[in-house]
């Protein structure tokens, strides 16, 4: 389809910026930013873009709306309003123009993405439609589907050939009858139903059962829709044959049992726990463990398959100190029924944080050879330590006079060769060096020479004489010259550097792929978060109490408040810290744009250093911020308050010392409250992470308003 064209109308030059770069991210083509109605009745020819964002308010003789009329004398342009307004009037004036939506300011990016990729598939649909009712008798007479016309009494109008067909009624047979006489007798009762349906929303997609003269049962897929036949209205159904659709669903139920078996078969060993009793077992974790019957594990504690007593604690309290529905993994030790011991890598899920009795999920691999590995890689590492700390360096000189070349014994060895075997001049040296290296090594001799350079450096490989080999060697030379400056002899070190090299590719690799895991781990992390809080919003979805429902909303504030921080963290170059300035930036737009959408009466201001923060600083910090600032929001400013208010958050450092500070200049909280035995979850949660997290110390000013202040030293961990 191509890269779409979006034309954007924002008379407000940094809001216009602002959007303008969230569509490039997104992938869309913008011009130039139009900035008023006239401009953009006068390019829009010329840009013929796929879709216009147009300002409803703009400055000059047009504004958006009226724009927007002219636009459409002309052009067929899917046309999305921007506003930061909600005047009754104005939304009557747009209404009129039918646009394909509103976006409110300020405009988060997945709002304008969902906007615009609907607008344009809605339009994208409509002229399909229109195209498709053009065409109509056409594909009513060509179509491989049913075509059944009938009007709201149920009277059959028309029928295609494929109809009568599959049907087996002849088209007379068939305009001679109703809906209710094809379908199933369980369909038939529900047509009344679906026609008051279409009446009220001028089409309807279904599934029912026809019934063809010789008997057969056909499983039809049916959309219907209203038309115009015959200058009235009437009901255009078109009828799918989905058997095989059907017989497909009835393989698919089939095939449980083939993943039962795949899941027995699995080379990973998956267990379910209850009330940390084993109730199920794949034949991999059977295996793993030696079990020979059910009867060994089935009903038995989870802790038999730990090594020890403390190892089944140490896991169990760090899965249930895990955020709820997070993956959790480790390494463990385990023992089999034989009391063998092997290393494993535990993966663990509790199937429902909110029903801890479902139980949970474990996945066990058998790492053993993996840690073997591991243990044979580090003793090369260590002996190639050793080997480098006691590595011999030959020394050699050539006499240019005589080309004669003396080796030290240590670069026979290096060479593979013996004094007696060896030529001892300088072509004899070339003869060793590795074919595709001979040039480089030549040139690089001769040309430090030529260019009166007193020494070079160099590493290339040779062929060992005695066995092949390909070894890298690293050699620095210098030129001795005589008393008239002319250069006799040149005289250096050699040193056989294979190892150390290989050494090195071995640990950039090894870098690389750690690299690569703790990405995955931050993208697994926030994935899980983004689950948790898309269960969050399902389940809020369900609830009509709009008390409960914001209860339902702060856990998923501050889930997302610790998403951010590993999302940060997995597009990070340096894996280990955040900006959190940037975060802090980030973190409380969507705290306000969740919470408050007036931001002409408050306002947010952050006031932040450069800092950058481990993520075992970075979450509390977070969770902090997102607690004081929705309390703020939620509070400090009551909707009787006419009074325009003012959020700040700063963060400031000075030698490691840092200093939160979240604060407002709303109603402040009543001196009646001790907010040290506060029963408020939000701050006892604030109280908890400033002295146990972050080790530090807090202070609260209500003098103008609410004032949070907070020190901790990033060192404390």
């Amino acid at each position: 389809m191509g890269t779409k064209k979006i034309l954007l109308v924002e008379d407000e030059p940094v809001i216009g910026l602002d959007i303008k770069k969230t569509l490039l991210d997104l992938g869309y083509e913008v011009p130039d930013i139009i900035l008023s109605g006239e401009e953009a009745l006068r390019d829009i020819e010329d840009l013929n873009p796929d879709l216009i964002l147009m300002d409803i308010r703009l400055s000059g003789a047009m504004d958006g709306i009226e724009t927007v009329k002219q636009i459409q004398q002309k052009f067929d342009k899917p046309i999305i309003y921007l506003s930061a307004h909600t005047e009754h009037e104005t939304f009557e004036r747009a209404r009129e123009t039918k646009p394909y939506g509103y976006l409110m300011k300020p405009i988060g990016q997945n709002d304008l993405y969902s906007a615009i990729e609907t607008a344009l598939h809605r339009h994208d649909l409509e002229a399909k439609i229109m195209e498709s009712e053009q065409k109509y008798h056409n594909i009513f007479d060509n179509a491989g589907d049913m075509i059944i016309v009938h009007d709201f009494k149920g009277i059959i109008l028309d029928v295609n050939g494929v109809a009568s067909e599959r049907l087996g009624y002849s088209k007379d047979e068939l305009l001679a009858m109703t809906p209710q006489d094809i379908d199933s007798q369980e369909s038939a009762a529900l047509v009344r139903q679906r026609i008051d349906q279409i009446q009220k929303t001028g089409k309807v997609f279904f599934e029912t059962t026809h019934i063809a003269k010789n008997g057969t049962r056909i499983p039809t897929e049916v959309s219907s829709k209203v038309i115009e036949f015959d200058g009235k209205k009437a009901i255009l159904s078109i009828a799918r044959d989905i058997t095989e659709r059907k017989n497909a669903q009835a393989t698919l139920e089939k095939s449980e049992d083939l993943l039962n078996s795949i899941l027995r078969a699995s080379a990973v060993g998956i267990a379910h726990a209850q009330d940390r009793k084993i109730i199920w077992a794949n034949e991999m974790m059977e295996k793993l463990f030696g079990f020979t019957s059910k009867d060994q594990y089935m009903g038995a504690d989870t802790r038999i398959l730990y090594v020890s007593d403390e190892e089944y604690l140490r896991v169990g309290r760090l899965v249930y100190q895990s955020p709820p529905g997070v993956l959790f993994e480790t390494d463990s030790r385990f023992r089999r029924s034989d009391g063998t011991e092997w290393d494993g890598h535990v993966m663990i899920n509790i199937m429902d944080p909110a029903d801890p009795k479902k139980g949970i999920i474990v996945n066990i691999l058998d790492i053993t050879d993996w840690k073997q590995a591991e243990e044979a890689l580090r003793e090369s590492e260590d002996l190639l330590n050793r080997s480098q700390a006691i590595s011999h360096v030959g020394s050699w000189e050539l006499d240019l006079e005589i080309n004669r070349l003396k080796w030290s014994d240590e670069v026979y060895r290096i060479f593979g060769i013996r004094p007696q075997e060896f030529d001892a001049t300088y072509e004899a040296f070339l003869d060793t060096v590795h074919p595709e290296d001979r040039q480089a090594v030549d040139a690089t001799y001769f040309e430090s020479m030529q260019e009166g350079r007193n020494s070079y450096e160099i590493e290339h490989r040779i062929i060992r004489q005695d066995n092949g080999d390909v070894r890298t060697v690293h050699e620095k030379c210098e030129h001795i010259k005589d008393a008239s400056g002319r250069i006799v002899r040149s005289i250096g070190m050699v040193q056989d550097i294979t190892e150390r090299k290989a050494a090195e590719r071995q640990i950039e690799a090894s870098l690389r792929e750690k690299e690569t895991l703790l990405k995955e781990i931050h993208h697994r992390v926030k994935n899980n978060f983004q689950i948790i809080t898309s269960l969050l919003s399902l389940q809020e979805r369900t609830i009509e109490n709009e008390e409960l429902r914001l209860l339902l909303r702060e856990p998923k504030n501050r889930i997302r408040a610790m998403s951010l921080i590993h999302d940060r963290l997995y597009h990070s170059d340096d894996l280990s810290r955040i900006d959190f300035a940037d975060y802090l930036r980030g973190i409380t737009r969507e705290i306000f744009n969740t919470y408050y959408r007036d931001s002409n009466r408050v306002k947010l201001k952050i006031d932040a250093d450069r800092i950058y923060l481990d993520i075992q600083h970075a979450i509390p910090c977070g969770l902090i911020v997102n607690e004081l600032v929705s309390n703020s929001i939620k509070y400090a400013f009551p909707p009787d308050e006419k009074k325009k208010g003012t959020i700040v958050v700063s963060m400031h450092e000075a030698k490691g010392a840092c200093e939160l500070l979240v604060s407002d200049n709303g109603i402040g909280i009543p001196e009646n409250i001790d907010i040290d035995n506060t029963r408020t979850l939000g701050l006892r949660l604030v109280h908890m992470l400033v002295k146990n997290q972050l080790k530090g110390t807090y202070e609260l000013s209500r003098k103008t308003g609410t004032e949070y202040t907070i020190h901790f030293n990033k060192g404390t961990f």
